[in-house]
């Protein structure tokens, strides 16, 4: 791709991207990403995955209020049921489309043509969320698809971690992996103390870095605010943590009132 179509490509994805028209911006912007020879620059990713993101927002909103539709019908045992089940099943698919899409992106043109740590790491990190996006469509009693799932969300964001250990700790683009990646363990694998064991380790080792650079608050405002969100996690996470003992006693009282309580029944 020459540097002129590049750019009147590119201007098009920018001004579709601004008019918030996701479908054209992608349209654009995913010529780029197949036939650029060169890394995608930040823009060009925020292009993408920002339309990609966009267009399965729109469809999972649709997804929810269907969602609701059914149950509701469901419960008056109505033959609107029937229709509410289908228009689900029809946006679970478009949902699942443009997931599809995003991965073969990442899979066979932006992985294999990354010439960065960073970037690599960060198209690992994408193709974790859209992965993670079907996580949370997927019915609670499709256990084995959903450990499926989860297997290969936790390997692509596992990738992406394990490349940041060659990432600048100052790196934004290593303190947003990590940040997804804590998030993931702490709300999918609910292992709270590994999630903040890593997001902790990373935070604390930056912040020490920063508190050596003059004027960091203007040179280094995305790994800060970054570092903000962290810190929020961190903090609500140790919390839960030093209070586990206590929920679960409150849970094992609970349990043994209900059953005190059936026994006085009989």
């Amino acid at each position: 791709m020459n540097e002129q179509v590049h750019k009147k490509i590119l201007n098009f994805a920018r001004i579709y991207s601004k008019c918030n028209q996701p479908e054209d911006s992608l349209k654009y912007i995913q010529d780029i990403a197949k036939l650029k020879k060169d890394d995608l620059t930040i823009e060009e990713i925020n292009i993408l995955f920002g339309s990609l993101n966009e267009l399965i927002k729109r469809s999972k909103k649709q997804w929810e209020i269907i969602c609701s539709i059914e149950s509701k019908e469901l419960k008056k045992k109505s033959n609107f049921r029937n229709a509410a089940r289908e228009a689900k099943e029809s946006v679970y698919k478009e949902i699942y489309d443009y997931i599809i899409l995003g991965q073969g992106i990442i899979d066979h043109y932006l992985i294999k043509g990354a010439k960065s740590d960073e970037l690599e790491a960060l198209y690992y990190m994408h193709k974790g969320d859209l992965q993670r996006v079907v996580i949370s469509l997927t019915p609670v009693d499709y256990d084995r698809e959903i450990v499926d799932l989860k297997d290969k969300a936790e390997k692509s964001y596992r990738r992406a971690y394990d490349i940041c250990v060659r990432i600048d700790d100052l790196s934004d683009i290593k303190a947003g992996i990590i940040l997804h990646y804590s998030v993931y363990i702490f709300e999918e694998n609910k292992d709270y103390e590994r999630a903040y064991q890593i997001a902790n380790k990373f935070y604390e080792k930056a912040k020490k870095l920063l508190s050596k650079i003059k004027n960091s608050n203007e040179t280094h405002l995305e790994l800060i605010n970054i570092m903000t969100i962290m810190k929020q996690n961190i903090d609500v996470w140790k919390n839960k943590i030093d209070n586990a003992p206590y929920e679960q006693e409150e849970e094992e009282n609970i349990d043994k009132k209900s059953k005190d309580n059936e026994k006085e029944k009989v």
